[in-house]
């Protein structure tokens, strides 16, 4: 399969691959503890190109994200006691309202 991609792709998903590495070795202690930050949500559209066309889309991805980052925050902080077998991370789909995950 990797022989079918360019350059960057492979370097790109090295680099997923070490930043799931240090998300799975390190929980919920990988982020920066401001919950919500604009920090934190920009670099979040950054990470997966995310460009909305207005201040108030922008404001309504941000709400959306921030309810999942915190749920997935919480899932970590159970699973780090051993409540769970397994870590969650934000994705694409972070900013997306439920309507939206089931298409």
């Amino acid at each position: 399969v990797m022989k079918n991609l360019g350059i960057e792709s492979i370097i790109l998903l090295e680099i997923i691959e070490l930043f799931l590495h240090i998300l799975r070795k390190h929980g919920t202690n990988f982020r920066d503890s401001a919950e919500g930050s604009d920090d934190e949500w920009e670099k979040y559209k950054i990470m997966f190109q995310n460009r909305y066309p207005n201040p108030q889309m922008n404001s309504l991805r941000k709400k959306l994200w921030l309810s999942k980052t915190n749920a997935i925050k919480a899932h970590n902080s159970k699973a780090n006691n051993g409540d769970h077998s397994y870590i969650m991370s934000e994705n694409i789909f972070s900013d997306y309202t439920e309507e939206e995950n089931e298409k």
